[in-house]
C-alpha cells in the first residue's frame, strides 16, 4: 500500500506482458474465454501507445475484460480508478472478486462516502470504483460545513508549509470546520511529494494563491449561484484526496457526453491521472445515432480527434453506407466507393477500438451450423399488432382512434400541445391518461366572441380571433368526443387495446408455457396498468385450478382491477369467482403456508451453520457475522431480532422453495440454503443507489444498524405478500427492491415470471438473462443504441438462449430465437415511429454489426443480388481482435 502520492508503476510495457500470463493462466484456469483472451491481446498490443474502446457487442464479456485490464496495472503497481453507473458496484466487485482482486473500498457514490471514517487515505487504495453520479452533489445554503471544509483546511495546511499561516485561521477553523476534515487535509498535502514534477503537486498549487477569506467556510459560497471558482477548487481538493490514477476505465463510456454532465466532471475536474495514464472506456454502444458520436467517444479516451484524419474519414464513410443503400443493386462504383471508405475508416479507428461481433460466439456459431441460417438472425422481430380492422376490437376505440386523428388535424402545436400529443401517444396509452388527469373541457373553454358586436369589423385581428375561436371549438368537440368513449374512469386504462394485445401475446405464448417475458415501455401508468393486469388474471387462474399464489388477501385499490380480469376470463374459469370468495381461498392458502414456514424455521440457524461450515469461504463473511448475531438476539428475546428472524426466515422460504411448495421436512441441501440466504442478505442492504443525500441511514459495520435495515426493507419487501408473478421497475424502485427482482427474475421457476421496467432504468447495466430470451417493447424506443442496450438484458454469455441453442436437436423442434415484440397500434403514430426505428437500427447495424443491407431490403433478392450483399457485408469494418489488417 503506498502512502505517498506518487507513481511507482512499472510501465505499460510491463502491463503488456502481465496481460499475455493472464491469458495463458486461462487456458487452464477458464477464468477468461477465448474471444476475452484475444481482446486481451490485443488491448495488450496497442495500450503501450494509448487508450482504448472495448465496444464488444451487449453481454459478451467486456466487464471481465476491464477486470483483466485492472488486475495487470495493479500487479504492475498501478493504481486503478473504475467509473461505473449507478448500482452496479455490486456486480463489478463480484467481478472483481473472481479476478481474485480483493483490496478495495465499497464504491464511493457520495461526499458522504468519500469523508466517511472507514475511507480514509483513499489515496493509498490501488483500486477505487467510482459512480457516474459521484459529482452530482448540492450543496445548498444550509449544508453541513464538512461537506466543503476541506476546501479551506487544505488551503491552510498548504500556507503553513509555506510558514504564513492565515490570519484568525485558528478561530475559523473552531468555530466552522471539523476535526476529521483537518485530519484528512493534513493527510492528503503530507502525502504529496514537494517534487514538481508530481501531478498531484502541480494539481496542489492551483490552491496557493486563493485569497483566504471568511466566505471559505460559508455553504451559500459553494452553491450554483455562489460562484464556480471555489467549487472549481472543492472538486481539485476532492480528486487529490483519490490520489493520481495510472489507468481510468468508464463503465457505459457513451453515456453523458455533454461537458455539464456529472461523468465528463468526474473525468475532467476530478480524477487526478499521471502524464502516461491510459482510459479504458466500455460500451456496447459507442455510436447512438450519427457516426459523429465516434468523436466524443474518442475524446473520451484521450484522442486527439482535430490533428487527426479520423473526422474526415467518419464523415465519408457515412455518406458512402447512405449511398449504397439505395443504389447497391446497380451502381458498381457506389459499391466500390463503399469499400474504399469502410477500409480507409477502419483503419483510422482499429488501433483504438476492440468490438467482438456476436458471430463470433460459441452459441451464434452453435445457432447457424445446427440451423443452416444467418448468424445474425439467430434474433426475431415480430410486431405485436393491434388492429382497429378486426372484427373483435371495439367500437368505442375506433371512435376515439378516429377522434384523435381529426382531433390532431384541427389542433395547432403552437397554440394546444396538448391536444396534439394525443395523437401521438394514442397507441402507447400514455395521451389517454394524461386526458383523463387532465379533462378540464368545461373549465378551459375561452367565452365564444361576439360577433354581433360589429358586423362591418373586418380586421386582420379580429378575423385571426374568429379563425382561433373555431379552432378551439373544432378541438373542444373532439376532445369530448374521446372522452366520452372513454368513460370517465382512469381504470379504462386497463381496457386499452394495446395493453390488452400485449397481455394476450405474453400469456398465450409465453407465461402459460412456463417461459418468462422482460417488458420495456417508457410511460408509467400504463406499464402500471400492465402489470396490475398479469397479476390480477394470473391469480384468478391460479386459484382456479387449485394452486397456491402467494397473498394474503385482497387489498382496497386492487379491488377495481380484479373486477376488470373477472369480467375479461369471464367464461374461461371453472368456478365464478368474486373478492369474497377470492379472499377466503386465499386466507386457506396461507394457513397451509405458514405450517411450511414454521418447520422451515425451526432448523433455519442449524441448517446456516451447516451450509458455511461446508463453503467456508470470505466472501460469507458479513452474512455469516449477522447470522450469529441475530441468533444470539433472538435467544436472548430481543423483539425486533425475532422480528427480523421471522421476516428474513418467510423470505428464505420464498427464495428457496418458490411458490408452488407447500410443506417441507427439512432442507435438502444446506450449502444451496446460505447461498440464496447470502444473496438475499446482499440484495437487501444493497445502498448504491448513486445520488448524493446528506443523511446516511444507515452504517454496515454496525450490526444493529443492519438489524434495523433488514427491519424496515423486509417488511416493505416480504412482510405484506403482494402479488409478485408481474413486478413493476421504475425510478422510485429503491435499490435494493432492483436486486431482489433481479435474482428472481433469473430463477426459474420464481416469481416474478414478467418483469416491466421503464427504459431508462432498466437498460443497462442489469443481468436479466439466466432464464428469460423475449423482450416485449411495449413503447419502443426513437434510438436504436437503446433498443440494443434492452435487448442485451436477455442476450448475454450464459443465457437461456444459449443453453437453449445447445440442446437444440433440430428434430422438428421449434428454433430457439432471442425473440423481439414490439406492440405497434396500427393506423396510429405508432407504425411511423417503429418504421423509423427499423431505420435507425439499421444504420446502427450497418455501423457496428457488419450488416449494411438489412434483410428487409434484401427480402426479394435474385442470387446474383444476395452475392452482391454478401460482398457489402464482407467489406464492412470489422474491428474484432481476430481481424488482419485488411477487410476481407
Amino acid at each position: 500500500m503506498n502512502s505517498r502520492i506518487k507513481s511507482n508503476f512499472l510501465g505499460w510495457d510491463v502491463v503488456a506482458e502481465n496481460l499475455e500470463r493472464i491469458c495463458s493462466e486461462s487456458k487452464t484456469d477458464q477464468w477468461l474465454n477465448k474471444g476475452q483472451q484475444d481482446s486481451i491481446r490485443a488491448v495488450a498490443k496497442h495500450i503501450s501507445n494509448n487508450g482504448m474502446i472495448i465496444a464488444d457487442e451487449v453481454g459478451m464479456g467486456k466487464t471481465r475484460i476491464a477486470v483483466a485490464i485492472a488486475k495487470a496495472v495493479t500487479e504492475a503497481k498501478g493504481r486503478v480508478a473504475i467509473l461505473i453507473p449507478a448500482g452496479l458496484g455490486y456486480q463489478w466487485q463480484e467481478e472483481l472478486r473472481s479476478g481474485k482482486i480483493s483490496d478495495f473500498p465499497d464504491t464511493i457514490r457520495s461526499l458522504n462516502n468519500y469523508f466517511d471514517e472507514k475511507n480514509s487515505r483513499l489515496f493509498s487504495r490501488q483500486l477505487l470504483l467510482v459512480s457516474h453520479l459521484f459529482s452530482n452533489w448540492q450543496h445548498r445554503e444550509n449544508s453541513k460545513n464538512s461537506r466543503f471544509s476541506l476546501l479551506p483546511e487544505m488551503c491552510a495546511y498548504l500556507r503553513k508549509e509555506q510558514k504564513r499561516m492565515p490570519r484568525n485561521y485558528q478561530n475559523w477553523s473552531c468555530q466552522y470546520s471539523s476535526v476529521a476534515n483537518e485530519t484528512k487535509a493534513k493527510e492528503i498535502i503530507e502525502a504529496i511529494p514537494k517534487n514538481k514534477a508530481n501531478p498531484a503537486r502541480k494539481k496542489l498549487t492551483e490552491l496557493t494563491d486563493l485569497e483566504w477569506t471568511e466566505s471559505l467556510f460559508f455553504s451559500n459560497s459553494y452553491t450554483e449561484s455562489g460562484g464556480e471558482k471555489l467549487r472549481k477548487h472543492f472538486k481539485t481538493c476532492i480528486g487529490l484526496g483519490f490520489g493520481v490514477f495510472d489507468l481510468i476505465i468508464v463503465d457505459e463510456a457513451h453515456k453523458n457526453r455533454g461537458t455539464d454532465s456529472g461523468l465528463s466532471k468526474l473525468l475532467d475536474n476530478i480524477i487526478c491521472r499521471n502524464p502516461e495514464h491510459r482510459v479504458i472506456g466500455l460500451t456496447a454502444t459507442p455510436v447512438e445515432l450519427e457516426l459523429e458520436d465516434w468523436l466524443s467517444s474518442l475524446k473520451r479516451i484521450g484522442v486527439d480527434i482535430e490533428s487527426s484524419a479520423i473526422k474526415e474519414d467518419i464523415s465519408k464513410y457515412a455518406d458512402a453506407v447512405r449511398q449504397v443503400r439505395i443504389s447497391w443493386k446497380f451502381s458498381e462504383p457506389d459499391r466500390n466507393l463503399f469499400k474504399l471508405t469502410s477500409l480507409s475508416f477502419k483503419n483510422s479507428l482499429k488501433k483504438y477500438i476492440i468490438r467482438r461481433n456476436k458471430r463470433e460466439d460459441a452459441a451464434v456459431e452453435m445457432f447457424k451450423g445446427k440451423t443452416g441460417l444467418s448468424n445474425y438472425q439467430y434474433r426475431s422481430e415480430k410486431e405485436v399488432l393491434v388492429d382497429p380492422l378486426d372484427q373483435a376490437f371495439p367500437d368505442s376505440w375506433k371512435r376515439i382512434l378516429c377522434a384523435a386523428e381529426a382531433l390532431s388535424f384541427c389542433s395547432s402545436i403552437k397554440d394546444d400541445t396538448f391536444s396534439k400529443r394525443i395523437r401521438l401517444t394514442l397507441g402507447s396509452g400514455h395521451g389517454i391518461n394524461e386526458l383523463l388527469d387532465n379533462f378540464l373541457f368545461e373549465e378551459n373553454m375561452d367565452q365564444p366572441i361576439d360577433k354581433s358586436q360589429d358586423k362591418n369589423d373586418i380586421s386582420p385581428e379580429f378575423v385571426n380571433k374568429v379563425h382561433s375561436q373555431k379552432r378551439q371549438e373544432r378541438s373542444a368537440y373532439w376532445v369530448q368526443s374521446i372522452f366520452n368513449s372513454i368513460g370517465q374512469k382512469k381504470e379504462n386504462l386497463f381496457q386499452h387495446p394495446a395493453i390488452l394485445e400485449a397481455i394476450k401475446c405474453i400469456e398465450e405464448e409465453y407465461t402459460q408455457h412456463n417461459s418468462k417475458v422482460l417488458v420495456f415501455g417508457k410511460f408509467t401508468k400504463p406499464m402500471e396498468a400492465l402489470v396490475a393486469l398479469l397479476n390480477a388474471r394470473e391469480m384468478i387462474r391460479r386459484l382456479d385450478k387449485g394452486s397456491f399464489w402467494p397473498q394474503i388477501q385482497i387489498s382496497r385499490s386492487e379491488v377495481t382491477v380484479i373486477n376488470t380480469a373477472l369480467n375479461q376470463l369471464r367464461g374461461s374459469t371453472k368456478s365464478r369467482w368474486d373478492v369474497g370468495k377470492i379472499n377466503k381461498t386465499l386466507k386457506r392458502n396461507e394457513n397451509k403456508r405458514e405450517y411450511s414456514r414454521r418447520k422451515f424455521r425451526k432448523g433455519f440457524f442449524a441448517n446456516l451453520e451447516t451450509g458455511f461450515s461446508k463453503n467456508n469461504n470470505t466472501i460469507y463473511s458479513f452474512s455469516f457475522r449477522v447470522m450469529q448475531n441475530l441468533k444470539e438476539k433472538s435467544a436472548a428475546g430481543n423483539k425486533k431480532a425475532i422480528k427480523v428472524f421471522n421476516l428474513l426466515t418467510r423470505a428464505c422460504h420464498e427464495l428457496y422453495f418458490g411458490t408452488e411448495t407447500l410443506t417441507i421436512d427439512e432442507v435438502g441441501d444446506p450449502v444451496f440454503l446460505y447461498e440464496k440466504y447470502h444473496e438475499l442478505l446482499l440484495s437487501i442492504t444493497d445502498d448504491d443507489k448513486g445520488d448524493e443525500s446528506e443523511n446516511e441511514l444507515y452504517d454496515k459495520d454496525s450490526i444493529g444498524d443492519v438489524l434495523e435495515m433488514l427491519n424496515e426493507r423486509l417488511r416493505e419487501e416480504f412482510g405484506n405478500q403482494t402479488p409478485k408473478f408481474a413486478r413493476f421497475m421504475y425510478g422510485q424502485t429503491l435499490q435494493h427492491s432492483r436486486r431482489l427482482m433481479q435474482s428472481a427474475f433469473n430463477r426459474k421457476d420464481s416469481f416474478p415470471y414478467v418483469l416491466v421496467a421503464q427504459s431508462k432504468v432498466g437498460r443497462e447495466g442489469l443481468n436479466l438473462h439466466k432464464a428469460c430470451k423475449t423482450i416485449v417493447m411495449l413503447h419502443p424506443e426513437w434510438n436504436p443504441s437503446v433498443a440494443e442496450q434492452q435487448v442485451g438484458r436477455v442476450d448475454r454469455l450464459g443465457s437461456l438462449w444459449s443453453s437453449m441453442i445447445g440442446d437444440y436437436s433440430g428434430n422438428g423442434e421449434a428454433i430457439p430465437r432471442i425473440e423481439i415484440r414490439p406492440v405497434i397500434f396500427k393506423y396510429t403514430y405508432d407504425e411511423e415511429h417503429w418504421r423509423v426505428l427499423k431505420e435507425r437500427w439499421d444504420d446502427l447495424r450497418a455501423q457496428l454489426h457488419g450488416i449494411i443491407i438489412p434483410d428487409r431490403l434484401a427480402a426479394d433478392a435474385s442470387s446474383a443480388e444476395k452475392d452482391i450483399i454478401n460482398d457489402l457485408n464482407r467489406h464492412a469494418p470489422d474491428f474484432s481482435p481476430l481481424s488482419t489488417g485488411t477487410i476481407i
